[in-house]
């Protein structure tokens, strides 16, 4: 999920697939709590998706955000 979400690029890639690492072993609030509400697999998958978001979320923010400032301060 956090992959179709990036672009078409090794560095996105990377970078989608550490982020969603990163939220899937911390679990942040509330993604701990998603996984005690549903139980079995479809907890895991729950869990899952939320860590998907959160990646995305913060890549977005990166990219929107981040990104603009480091490119201003280098040219």
């Amino acid at each position: 999920l956090t992959l179709a979400a990036v672009p078409l690029d090794p560095v996105w890639f990377l970078a989608g697939f550490a982020a969603f690492r990163l939220f899937d072993i911390v679990k942040p609030w509330p993604i701990r709590r998603l996984e005690h509400i549903f139980r079995a697999g479809f907890g895991v998958m729950v869990d899952d998706i939320a860590a998907a978001l959160y990646a995305i979320g913060s890549l977005w923010l990166v990219s929107g955000l981040v990104l603009p400032v480091l490119d201003k301060g280098l040219n």
